[in-house]
């Protein structure tokens, strides 16, 4: 009926070592006449085979399920110049692959995580400044539970994420970006929080071709996403400030 959405679907595998696996995935979508309010959500099942090169390091792992739902709200004010967006999210696993490491023994490995949850919200908004000039904000938090602590490793809890883009003309575009990234632990080691800023702008200089440049880390900002932890340390670097400019033609 008006306002109103449904999606179903469903799915069904037939692995040549794990058998047949269905899963399904259900949401809705309500938007209110008068006030524009948009309520949605969904649940759904998940199931994930090993891959080829996961079971040439360890046999006997088992297929990952999931099942999981997310219910949100959408509210636009002001004839939609500015838009609020709230999500709730809840995500179970069972025999998660994960992978591992022994220090004893200086080998890596797969193995399965009897249960594991990720679960958390996100809220967002976008507001239209001018019809050339946008804003748009994203808070994301995320809690991570496991039988032990290898779910949660490098996931950040907190993350937020702005974003501004303008448009001086139909041929210019300037775009300015900050992503901010709270601590993650690995192994009990803390990896600290970063930002990272990037800029780019988009200039048509023809029907046919637009010039580009991109600035990446703007601030030099120096961080981790993962740590080394064999000996000698091979390193995971992240560039620094990096710059990139290029060409794009249509025909």
């Amino acid at each position: 009926f008006e306002g109103s959405a449904l999606s179903l679907s469903g799915r069904k595998d037939n692995h040549s070592r794990f058998g047949n696996a269905s899963t399904y995935q259900g949401g809705f979508s309500f938007t209110t006449p008068i006030t524009e309010t948009r309520l949605h959500g969904s649940y759904g099942t998940g199931f994930k085979a090993p891959a080829s090169f996961n079971l040439s390091v360890t046999p006997s792992l088992k297929p990952e399920e999931s099942k999981g739902w997310e219910i949100g709200i959408e509210q636009p004010l002001a004839d939609r110049q500015v838009i609020f967006r709230g999500t709730l999210f809840k995500k179970d696993y069972e025999n998660f692959i994960e992978y591992n490491w022994n220090s004893e023994n200086a080998y890596a490995y797969y193995e399965n995580l009897t249960k594991a949850t990720s679960d958390g919200f996100e809220l967002s908004s976008s507001w239209e400044v001018t019809k050339d000039l946008t804003w748009l904000s994203t808070y994301s938090y995320l809690n991570n539970k496991s039988d032990d602590d290898g779910f949660s490793s490098r996931r950040p809890m907190h993350k937020v994420d702005n974003s501004l883009n303008y448009k001086y003309n139909k041929n210019l575009n300037l775009n300015a970006h900050a992503s901010y990234v709270g601590d993650r632990v690995e192994r009990n080691v803390v990896m600290d929080e970063y930002l990272l800023v990037n800029f780019s702008v988009n200039a048509k200089t023809s029907e046919n071709i637009t010039l580009y440049w991109y600035i990446e880390n703007l601030l030099d900002e120096s961080y981790e996403t993962a740590l080394d932890f064999s000996w000698p340390p091979i390193g995971y670097n992240t560039a620094g400030r990096s710059f990139y400019g290029g060409v794009k033609i249509n025909f």
